[in-house]
C-alpha cells in the first residue's frame, strides 16, 4: 500500500505514479493499492484503475489511518508477512510492523520499480537483463 498526496491539478502526477506501479504488478504479481488523502464528503471511494487500486479517503479519514487499518486487516486475513507497506512515515511503519506486515521505504520501492521495469523490458526483448550492458540500456528507459 502506498500513500500519495491528492492535490487539485495533480491527475497527471497520479497517472505517472500508477504507470510506474504497474511494473510492480506485471513483474512481481503484487497487488498494489495507492491511498490518497482526498477530503470529499461521504465515505471512502475506491476506484479500480487497471492493475492498481486507488483509494480516495473521505473527509473523516486519512490515507495514513486507511493504510494502518488495511495493513492490520490484510495481515490477519493472510496470516503473516505477505503484506508489504511502502512508506517513510514512522507511525505507519510501527503499526504495520506490529500487525505483521513487511516494510519497504519509498527509496526501496523506487528501486523495486526500476528492477521490475528492467526485467520486463528485457523479457520483451529476449535479452539477459542481468548484464552490465542491459543494466545501462534500461536506465535510459526509466522515467526520473
Amino acid at each position: 500500500m502506498i500513500k500519495a498526496r491528492s492535490v487539485a491539478g495533480m491527475p497527471s502526477a497520479r497517472q505517472a505514479l500508477l504507470e510506474q506501479l504497474r511494473y510492480i504488478y506485471h513483474s512481481r504479481r503484487w497487488k498494489v493499492v495507492v491511498a490518497y488523502d482526498e477530503h470529499t464528503p461521504g465515505s471512502e471511494l475506491r476506484v479500480m484503475e487497471g492493475d492498481v487500486d486507488e483509494v480516495y479517503t473521505g473527509s473523516l479519514d486519512s490515507a495514513d489511518s486507511y493504510i494502518e487499518r488495511r495493513a492490520v486487516e490484510l495481515c490477519k486475513k493472510s496470516g503473516g508477512p505477505r503484506v508489504k507497506v511502502a512508506t517513510d512515515d514512522r507511525t505507519i511503519q510501527v503499526v504495520s510492523l506490529a500487525s505483521g506486515a513487511e516494510m519497504m521505504s519509498t527509496s526501496s520501492l523506487i528501486r523495486e520499480i526500476y528492477l521490475a521495469r528492467r526485467e520486463l523490458l528485457f523479457q520483451r526483448d529476449n535479452s539477459d537483463w542481468r548484464t552490465k550492458k542491459a543494466f545501462d540500456d534500461a536506465q535510459e528507459y526509466f522515467i526520473d
